[in-house]
């Protein structure tokens, strides 16, 4: 899953960060030894995450990319065996 900071994971929870520390003080919950915390461990301590409703970029968000249709049809022929040339 992504990893998230802990300004992210505390509003992903719904919970401030002062809770986030101290529940990653006592062992409730662990984070990585980056500093970010795995959004799995996150639905595992709390539940259900919040809807994210910033436009922060995680350590694991790709950018989104347009592909053309002719690059789309090319994977399609070399997944169903053809030899295609883009």
């Amino acid at each position: 899953m992504a990893l998230v900071t802990m300004t992210e994971a505390s509003r992903l929870i719904g919970k401030s960060k002062q809770t986030l520390y101290r529940h990653v003080s006592s062992g409730r919950v662990s984070r990585n030894s980056d500093g970010f915390l795995d959004t799995a461990e996150l639905i595992r301590v709390y539940g259900e995450l919040k809807q994210n409703t910033t436009s922060k970029v995680t350590k694991t968000s790709v950018p989104v990319v347009q592909v053309e249709r002719s690059h789309i049809e090319w994977l399609e022929k070399q997944v169903d065996g053809g030899l295609g040339t883009i």
